[in-house]
């Protein structure tokens, strides 16, 4: 899974909530676009 930072919470709780299911998740947080524009 690949959610921005804002969807944190939600992305882990669906990466749980696979790994509970028996799936391997895992869950990968990528920068928002106003914090990647500031760091180029």
């Amino acid at each position: 899974m690949v959610h921005p930072e804002a969807l944190a919470e939600t992305g882990d709780a669906l990466r749980t909530d696979l790994a509970e299911q028996g799936y391997e998740a895992i869950a990968i947080q990528v920068p928002n676009a106003a914090w990647t524009r500031r760091h180029r």
